[in-house]
This record gives structure tokens, C-alpha cells and sequence, in this order.
């Protein structure tokens, strides 16, 4: 099923492309769209490579647009009210000192194949990227010992105080995965395996592209506007990635050149543009786990162009590049 699914999205792909290549231009501005729509694909075009690994212990770059919607850590960063609050752990105490952490999880969760999350497959799957010591690594420095206190309560010892939470809710290095993937090597994900718990499993990665799909058991469930299937597809020139949005031939894309950027812009009946905003030195000093992770506070924001057609794009500077997949949804007129 999965590489049916992935033949066939790689099938509208390329019938994409050539309809924009053809001669008749209303033809090239209108059915691409369609097709998107009726299948409910989002179709996401990005100025680089959308990773340069996929293994989740060891990535560091581009990656977290892929893996933000395929894996899951036990906390997540809310920007917006600035506090740390629950994902895969439904709630955790500390020690007044913080240097001992207790995480209790969810009992609701399974993996893409299958099983049920456990304190088992937290401990491993942290361990593991600890083991790997790749910068990824870096946000459990001062932890000493994991262990499984409970079938679904995992403690942590640490050598002095750590925002344990804060380190847990990283875009980098924090993810937690099926013990099936556990024991993978790097090679295994980058073919396009997970082990995820996320809504998206991986169904094709080949290094300038990726393709999700949906996994239908997730948690939260899946309603009818919801994209089932995404496409992540760099496009290195802005020129061509400003022609894709124009013909309809994708509905979302990012990092345009000024004169490119000034005429999508203009076109404010089927675009919009969303700028996202980037952290302050004041938001940096609350993430010191993740200080070097962050984005350089003085940057300007990042900024989208996206199709009227969908809705719900944004962008949680904490994750600079990751767009949550499951949160965007087709507007009522362009569902099917």
C-alpha cells in the first residue's frame, strides 16, 4: 500500500510538471490544482534539499521540516504563551534543585507500525541519540541516567540543573521511536522508513524530495479537509517556484528573491503571504537548551506565499523551517 500510494503521488507529480510545461495556458493555471485538491495533496515546494538526513538521532539541519510531522517528543514550546506543555508526556514533576525528573506518558499512542508507546521506547530512543553523540546529542549533556520507572513513567538523574522539559520538546535530537527502528542506521531512514508516532508517515524519500502520507490511526484523528498526503520538493530557483504558485501547480512555498516576492504580492486574490515572526534575545534567554539551535534573533522573519485555496500555515519560530502539515487544512470551496 505504501508504495502504491507513493508511485501514485510521484504519478500527479510529474502529470504536474508537464501540465505547467504545456502550451495552453488556462489549462496549466487550473487543473494542477484540481488534481491536488481532489486527492488532497499538499504540495510544498522549498528552496533547498528538504533534508539532509532523515535519522532522528543525528539530524540537525533541513530535516525538521520532515521530521516535526512525522515523530513526536514527550513536550513541545509554545511560543506564543512561552511555556513548555504536554505531547508524548501527559505531565512531569522535578526536584526543586532540577536535577531529578519524573515524565508520566500518554497510554493513547502508537507507532506507524503498530505498538503502543511505553517508557521502554523513550529511554531507548534517547539513549540512542545519546550514544550517537552527534550535535544532535548536545541537549542531554547534563543528564546521567534514563530509566524506565514504570511501564509509562520514565526518570531522569542529572549532573546539575536542566530544563529536562525544555530539552525534551527540541526540534533536534529529542524524538522518540518505535524499537523497530531503534536498532536502524542511519541508511534504513534515509530510504524512507520511520518510526514515528507523528500524523505523517514517511512514504518516499529520495534526497530533493519527500512524500508523507497520513497515518489513519494517529490520535487525533483526521477530518475531510485535512491533507492526507504532502509533497516537500525543492525547487532551487525563485523564479520557478514563483511560476508553480501562480499556476496552481503548488500550494505553498517560501524564500524568494525581492522582485519575485513583490510580484506574488500583487496577486492578493488567490495568494497571501504570511511572515513569520523570529525570536527575540528575550525568547532566547527562556531557551537555553536550545540557544544554538535558534534562529539569529536580528533576522528577518520567514516568509510564506500560500495558495487562498488552503488554510492554517504557520510557522513556530522555535521549529524555524517546520510547517505543521496536520494543521493546515483545504478551505471549504476547494475541498472535496
Amino acid at each position: 500500500m505504501k508504495k502504491a500510494i507513493a508511485f501514485l503521488l510521484c504519478t500527479v507529480l510529474v502529470l504536474t510538471m508537464l501540465t505547467g510545461c504545456g502550451s495552453n495556458a488556462s489549462t496549466s493555471q487550473k487543473q494542477p490544482t484540481a488534481n491536488l485538491a481532489s486527492m488532497k495533496i499538499l504540495y510544498h515546494t522549498h528552496n533547498a534539499a528538504p533534508y539532509e538526513t532523515l535519522d532522528p538521532g543525528s539530524a540537525y539541519s533541513s530535516g525538521d521540516m520532515v521530521l516535526q510531522n512525522v515523530y513526536e517528543t514527550l513536550t513541545h514550546y509554545d511560543v506564543k504563551s512561552g511555556e513548555v506543555v504536554p505531547m508524548l508526556a501527559s505531565s512531569w514533576t522535578s526536584s526543586e534543585d532540577g536535577t531529578e525528573w519524573v515524565f508520566q506518558l500518554r497510554e493513547d499512542v502508537t507507532f506507524h507500525d503498530g505498538t503502543p508507546l511505553t517508557a521502554k521506547q523513550v529511554v531507548n530512543s534517547i539513549q540512542r541519540t545519546i550514544d550517537m553523540g552527534q550535535d544532535a546529542s548536545g541537549i542531554w549533556d547534563a543528564v546521567e541516567t534514563i530509566e524506565a520507572t514504570g511501564d509509562y513513567e520514565v526518570s531522569f538523574k542529572c549532573s546539575q540543573e536542566c530544563a529536562v522539559d525544555l530539552a525534551a520538546s527540541s526540534a533536534y535530537g529529542a524524538y522518540i521511536m518505535s524499537d523497530s527502528a531503534v536498532e536502524k542506521d542511519a541508511t534504513w531512514f534515509d530510504e524512507g522508513n520511520d518510526g514515528g508516532s507523528g500524523p505523517y508517515m514517511l512514504s518516499q524519500a529520495t534526497g530533493d524530495s519527500v512524500i508523507l502520507q497520513a497515518y489513519e490511526e494517529y490520535r487525533g484523528g483526521w477530518n475531510d479537509n485535512q491533507f492526507r498526503n504532502v509533497i516537500l520538493r525543492a525547487v532551487p530557483e525563485s523564479g520557478e517556484r514563483r511560476r508553480m504558485l501562480e499556476a496552481g501547480e503548488c500550494q505553498l512555498s517560501c524564500e524568494f528573491s525581492e522582485e519575485d516576492l513583490e510580484a506574488l504580492k500583487a496577486q492578493t486574490d488567490r495568494l497571501y503571504i504570511y511572515t513569520a515572526e523570529t525570536l527575540t534575545e528575550a525568547d532566547l534567554e527562556k531557551l537555553p537548551a536550545r540557544k544554538n539551535q535558534l534562529p539569529d534573533p536580528n533576522s528577518a522573519g520567514h516568509t510564506y506565499v500560500i495558495s487562498n485555496a488552503v488554510d492554517g500555515v504557520y510557522e513556530n519560530p522555535a521549529y524555524p523551517f517546520a510547517v505543521d502539515y496536520y494543521e493546515v487544512t483545504q478551505k471549504a470551496e476547494n475541498a472535496a
